[in-house]
């Protein structure tokens, strides 16, 4: 058994055997020489040569007989005579005159060793060797020879194995040419091995994935107490793709029909591609016998041309190829990316999600709050932070997806601040009392006098009442996004005073903050109060179940009392006026003369003229109050002396003239 291009070895042993020796040909031979030595001439009849055993032996004389042999002549016969036997005799020869006398000669057949040895030495040649071989006697000559299947007349290969005969010839060489010959046959069994291949192609088709998130709203302002639902929308789009990574993998199989000897793989097969690319095999260490393995290979390649794929077995120097086209027409890409996963971070919103080319977009929802500050979160009634949510996803080709869509969520928190102006009253009476130093003057015209007025004022010790308290509430709204109704707003007094009614001036809500300012709401109150006792005055805005107050404290404090009347403004008809803090009085004098009293009027056929002259003062309080007034008047008698007279008028006109020349 051999594999095809492997070499076997045979060990032959040529045996030559030299027999006794087989005796043919015998003959005799010689020459039967006449000679008369007489001095006559004789007649000679034909001779006669025999042998003892009574054959005959044919002569050869050159003569004709009856033959005369003259004195002194002679003639030879010569005679050759193939015999059966070899039997040692007497060779008799007899030759008769024609007188009658008979003349012989004998000579000894003795076949004592022969004359000639044929074949008593040989050569043998062997069709396996150039050696020659020579020898004499019987012996063996072993030897070795190597053979391949290239040496052997093989009849076709069927199934990996070609039946032949190793046709081995030994060859007596005698010297006359060739001798007896011997062939050693040996059934040879020639193994092919048998190697198949396919070639499946392959491509990926990588498709890239865009991730989006957006949430609704954006920003969110919220009161605390307040929520909001936020609305998410999470897309995953993929785009037609990328051809790449072309590559073809297979199997070879090998196929060892050899009974006996396995076949080495490591190393022994290649895959080599069109274009030079070559492929990556990996085989069992070996094919054991009449077994079959398969190999597998795989190679990348540049790009989706069609290439002839070849697979080969070298074994003994012999190359067994098997051939695949390798042709992408038809081929399904391994789709990469073909789905993504995408996880979100928050943790109810239902992921992981699978997306396909086809999904659709994953939405959910989530409520916010202001849950999560504090007290010390919170600057000027404003507190933020963001709201992070991500969708994540990795791609199958390891690249990492990440989208986020942030929330600004801002939490607000009302302040409310208010005053309370406590108010009580002390109310003050005035009495005022008017007073002149004269009650009549009398003048000449052309005199005159002054009369002096003097005004008192005097103030009580006041009576207190009133009480009271006014102020505002001022509620400032931080939320740029939402109002605060005036109706979330109520003030109270402690002490069992109870509700407090605001004045808004008809507004309906605290406006929210605009261009970076707070919005705000300032509204007012009054309200009377039983008494002067202490109270806390508390303004309270109540939104989305929390409360915001502001507080005063109303207190009364008798050194702050309002004062109704504390001052007097006198006014008088003649002079002021004059403001009175406390009790006291006020005079001046009042010039009087008949002129600016009169002017220029007749004062009658007497001579006089008389007018009184009323003068009041009047005192006003707060709010230009008439609080009192007292009047005083003076009596004014003026008097004329009585002169009369008469009067002629006369005057002179003179004219003055120009005179001009042309």
């Amino acid at each position: 058994y051999i594999f095809d291009g492997d070499r076997a070895s045979a060990t032959y042993a040529v045996s030559v055997t030299k027999d006794a020796g087989n005796d043919t040909d015998y003959a005799i031979a010689g020459q039967v020489t006449f000679a008369n030595t007489s001095s006559y001439p004789v007649i000679l009849q034909a001779p006669v040569d025999r042998l003892a055993n009574g054959i005959e032996i044919s002569l050869q004389c050159g003569v004709t007989f009856p033959y005369t042999l003259n004195p002194g002549a002679s003639f030879v016969c010569n005679y050759s005579q193939l015999l059966s036997r070899g039997l040692d005799t007497t060779n008799l020869v007899t030759v008769t005159s024609t007188s009658g006398t008979t003349f012989t000669g004998s000579a000894p057949v003795d076949f004592g060793d022969p004359t000639t040895v044929v074949n008593d030495s040989i050569q043998v040649t062997d069709t396996n060797t150039t050696t020659v071989w020579s020898t004499s006697n019987t012996t063996t000559f072993p030897y070795e020879t190597e053979f391949s299947c290239e040496d052997i007349d093989l009849g076709p290969y069927e199934n990996g194995v070609a039946l032949g005969e190793l046709d081995n010839t030994a060859q007596i060489q005698y010297e006359q040419g060739n001798g007896p010959s011997d062939s050693g046959l040996i059934n040879v069994r020639c193994y092919r091995p048998s190697v198949s291949k396919d070639a499946k192609p392959s491509y990926t088709l990588t498709y890239t994935w865009q991730l989006e998130k957006v949430v609704y709203p954006p920003t969110v302002d919220l009161f605390d107490g307040a929520n909001a639902t936020l609305n998410y929308t999470v897309t995953a789009t993929r785009d037609n793709g990328t051809p790449g990574t072309w590559g073809v993998t297979g199997a070879i199989s090998v196929t060892n029909p050899h009974p006996v000897d396995s076949i080495a793989l490591t190393g022994a097969v290649v895959d080599v591609i069109e274009g030079g690319v070559n492929a990556s095999v990996s085989c069992p260490a070996s094919v054991g016998p009449g077994a079959t393995v398969t190999c597998t290979y795989n190679a990348l390649l540049p790009d989706n041309t069609t290439r002839q794929n070849t697979a080969t077995l070298t074994l003994f120097g012999i190359d067994y190829p098997a051939y695949a086209d390798i042709d992408f027409a038809g081929v399904l890409p391994t789709e990469v990316n073909a789905s993504l996963t995408v996880n979100d971070d928050y943790s109810q919103a239902g992921s992981p999600w699978t997306f396909t080319a086809s999904s659709a977009p994953e939405t959910y929802s989530r409520s916010v709050d202001c849950s999560n500050f504090t007290e010390q979160s919170y600057t000027n009634g404003v507190a933020g932070t963001t709201v992070t949510n991500t969708a994540s996803a990795t791609q199958q080709s390891g690249e990492q997806l990440s989208q986020s869509a942030n929330v600004a969520l801002t939490c607000y928190r009302p302040s409310v601040s208010k005053t309370a102006v406590p108010n009580h009253v002390i109310t003050y009476t005035w009495d005022i009392t008017k007073t002149a130093d004269v009650a009549q003057v009398d003048l000449f015209d052309g005199d005159g006098q002054t009369v002096n007025y003097t005004i008192e004022a005097v103030r009580d010790g006041g009576t207190p009442g009133s009480w009271s308290a006014s102020g505002t509430v001022t509620i400032v709204n931080p939320n740029p996004s939402e109002t605060i109704p005036v109706a979330a707003v109520a003030d109270e007094l402690s002490g069992g005073f109870g509700a407090v009614a605001l004045d808004c001036s008809g507004a309906t809500v605290v406006p929210a903050a605009s261009n970076g300012n707070p919005g705000s709401l300032a509204c007012s109150y009054a309200v009377t109060l039983p008494d002067g006792s202490s109270r806390t005055n508390t303004a309270t805005v109540t939104l989305y179940g929390r409360s915001y107050s502001g507080t005063a404290d109303v207190v009364f404090n008798p050194n702050a009392a309002n004062t109704v009347n504390d001052s007097l403004t006198v006014t008088d008809t003649i002079a002021g006026p004059w403001t009175f803090g406390t009790s006291g009085s006020q005079s001046y004098g009042r010039p009087l003369t008949c002129a600016d009293v009169f002017g220029q009027v007749d004062y009658g056929s007497d001579g006089q003229i008389s007018t009184d002259l009323p003068n009041t003062a009047v005192g006003r309080g707060d709010n230009d109050v008439l609080l009192d007034q007292d009047s005083e008047t003076v009596t004014l008698t003026c008097y004329r002396p009585l002169v009369s007279k008469d009067a002629t008028t006369s005057y002179t006109r003179t004219f003055d003239w120009t005179v001009s020349k042309v």
